[in-house]
């Protein structure tokens, strides 16, 4: 998410328009994301849970710099990981797991509204980035299989948020709350895998799509300087 700064003093805001610090243009945030996928044939047909790992460490750092007083340009790099197992998906006694690890790189461009010198909503449109590396092992009464793969996968991404400052001092602190919606390309990582398990147990299953595009809702702490 991204902020760019505060206004002037509070009993002066209402007297003329709101104005951000001039010197404050750039900022570092830690992001705090929730992520869920839109489209879950992948996970669904390997019956595992298609919602990355939580934990109370942050998930994506960024960096924004302000290039007008409302407008600025955000980078932002993060990870997310699946760890996942089940079983009996294609034959009975059957056990597969799939482990997949993802990290992405951001840019948007990003207006800003301010409601007041404390207060103020965004929006922003950019462009995504996700390098993924993953392995499926599946392993049926008669083989054990394992596939690993590499993708880079490419995108785009619009937002909309709002951030507030609970800090203003020299280096003034804000938290935030955004939404983004993600839209990727897919890509049958798994197809290698099902054409093995189809030959050997004479099936035919089709390889489903990994599609990561979704929804995202990050709370921030910003530090702007």
């Amino acid at each position: 998410m991204c902020g760019t700064g505060f206004g002037e003093d509070e009993n002066t805001y209402m007297a003329r328009p709101i104005r951000w610090n001039s010197d404050k243009t750039m900022s570092v945030a830690l992001n705090w994301d929730y992520q869920h996928y839109t489209d879950t044939d992948f996970f669904d047909f390997w019956g595992v849970d298609s919602d990355p790992s939580s934990t109370l460490l942050p998930s994506s750092v960024g960096y924004e710099i302000r290039f007008w007083e409302n407008i600025g340009l955000e980078f932002v790099l993060g990870y997310t990981d699946i760890d996942e197992s089940g079983g009996n998906r294609l034959e009975d006694d059957d056990s597969v797991s799939i482990d997949m690890q993802t990290y992405y790189l951001l840019f948007s461009v990003k207006r800003y509204f301010p409601l007041t010198n404390s207060l103020f909503l965004f929006g922003g449109i950019g462009l995504d980035i996700h390098f993924i590396d993953g392995e499926i092992a599946y392993t049926n009464e008669d083989e054990s299989y394992r596939l690993d793969y590499s993708q880079t996968l490419f995108g785009g991404h619009a937002c909309l948020g709002a951030e507030y400052f609970i800090v203003k001092k020299k280096f003034p602190v804000s938290v935030g709350l955004q939404y983004k919606y993600t839209l990727l390309q897919g890509e049958e990582v798994d197809e290698d895998l099902i054409s093995a398990v189809n030959d050997d147990t004479e099936s035919s299953y089709s390889s489903k799509e990994l599609n990561l595009s979704g929804h995202t809702l990050s709370l921030s702490l910003k530090i702007h300087f």
